[in-house]
């Protein structure tokens, strides 16, 4: 499940914008805004960044756990966004209430570019304690892939950011297929979690 940078003041505004005019806004029906609610997770959220934060304040990395992935590419894509892994039914469940999420649910993922080396970075990174960040890492078996499996899924958790940046060249330079496949990862990521609310 990924969460959005768009929050809920936002969605109040919007709400407002409607009434002032006389629209009906599916958002107004309170099961429909407390189900958002859930899905942006803002508390939780909020919660995860003063944490990371204090982390970082402190140069104490302890209660950090990562994994480095170094992708023999060259430097071309930046991406970085949060996201709780789900299995199953989890992500409606979230959304439902009937499964609560707290601040080790979440897992931080980081794709760069390394130019010192010139190739790519991605980090994943969660909080100490973390089993959803240990299921995700046994379930998509990332470190028993083959470099060109693990590039392959690496750039395809890339294109799940809300927000990508991308080196023109390098899109220029892939197959019409890639670039298909890759514009159907980023937005499909956004309608599925659209979807639950």
């Amino acid at each position: 499940m990924s969460f959005r940078s768009l929050g809920i003041s936002a969605i109040d505004a919007v709400i407002e914008v409607a009434k002032k005019h006389g629209y009906y806004h599916a958002l107004s029906e309170p099961e429909r805004y407390a189900r958002l609610q859930r899905f942006f997770a803002n508390d939780v959220v909020r919660e995860v960044c003063q944490q990371h934060e204090e982390l970082f304040v402190a140069r104490n990395y302890s209660q950090l756990g990562y994994s480095i992935y170094f992708i023999n590419m060259p430097p071309c894509i930046a991406a970085t966004y949060g996201f709780v892994s789900t299995f199953g039914d989890e992500a409606q469940a979230i959304v439902n209430g009937t499964q609560v999420i707290t601040t080790e649910d979440f897992i931080s993922f980081t794709f760069l570019p390394y130019e010192t080396l010139n190739q790519s970075i991605c980090v994943i990174s969660w909080l100490k304690g973390s089993w959803r960040a240990q299921r995700f890492l046994l379930l998509s078996r990332i470190n028993e892939l083959s470099e060109k499996e693990q590039q392959d899924l690496l750039l395809s958790l890339a294109f799940r950011s809300p927000t990508i940046y991308i080196s023109p060249t390098w899109w220029h330079s892939l197959r019409e297929e890639k670039k298909e496949e890759y514009k159907k990862t980023h937005i499909n990521a956004n309608k599925k979690y659209a979807a639950l609310v």
